[in-house]
């Protein structure tokens, strides 16, 4: 299983989400406190082993297409986060942290 706490910063709702892969699927579940995810992640419990063959860009992937229908903050990293949990539980990436920082230079 792989596992990802999301800090998406000024909105303050933290969210985790749970990838399990049982042979070409991998099952979903996100906890939020923020409405709009919690919509999502009603809708996107499942991301099959092709669905991530056909991701081929942002515009055109079940996560994103689904993501734009409940999240309204294009900004919103929870949709890339469930891309990394995904990645993570295939074995494609390594389950290494990420972060962004605003850089407050004078």
């Amino acid at each position: 299983m792989t596992k990802i706490f999301v800090n998406p910063g000024i909105c303050g709702f933290d969210t985790i989400i749970e990838a399990k892969r049982s042979d070409d699927v991998i099952s979903l579940q996100i906890n939020s406190e923020c409405e709009n995810v919690k919509r999502l992640a009603n809708t996107l419990t499942r991301f099959s082993l092709q669905d991530m063959r056909n991701a081929k860009s942002l515009t055109e992937n079940t996560v994103y297409k689904t993501a734009t229908r409940y999240i309204p903050h294009f900004s919103c990293p929870i949709p890339c986060a469930i891309f990394k949990a995904i990645e993570a539980e295939l074995g494609w990436a390594e389950k290494k942290n990420i972060s962004m920082e605003f850089v407050n230079e004078p």
